[in-house]
């Protein structure tokens, strides 16, 4: 369906949106590319650094389904709210103490509950802000 009233709003709200979608997918992957600095100065396996990464792709295929029923029940900006909410709230736990592994891991499964509801917002948002011959440019670029 064309949408007759289209904003040039939109755009600073594509751009909000992949600004928390970067930020997610950074606290992701930050991890792999100093596991072997963990490893050392935490005293770690290469098994528990790795999952503080790997438990970001077992929780988005557990959650996706839930999270992209809530986010068609509630909305685009309910759904992703919950998954800033997340990220943001679980990046500050780390500065609890950043040198606990438990710590981390609480940190990573929290922005890990996040990141489904983030990721997929995306498609609810073009097709709520973006007409339809724009909607695939916002879904590439968020």
């Amino acid at each position: 369906m064309e949408k007759n009233n289209v904003s040039m709003y939109r755009w600073v709200v594509l751009i909000v949106y992949m600004f928390v979608a970067a930020l997610t997918q950074l606290y992701w992957l930050n991890f792999a590319a100093i596991d072997t600095y963990l490893e050392a100065t935490l005293n770690l396996s290469a098994m528990k650094v790795g999952f503080l990464t790997t438990v970001f792709p077992l929780l988005f295929v557990i959650l996706s389904i839930p999270a992209g029923i809530i986010i068609d029940k509630k909305g685009y900006k309910f759904g992703v709210g919950i998954g800033t909410i997340f990220t943001g709230a679980f990046a500050l736990v780390r500065l609890i103490n950043p040198s606990s592994y438990a710590i981390l891991l609480i940190s990573q499964i929290g922005i890990s509950i996040g990141q489904p509801f983030v990721l997929n917002g995306i498609t609810k948002l073009a097709v709520t802000w973006f007409p339809k011959k724009e909607e695939a440019t916002a879904v590439g670029l968020g």
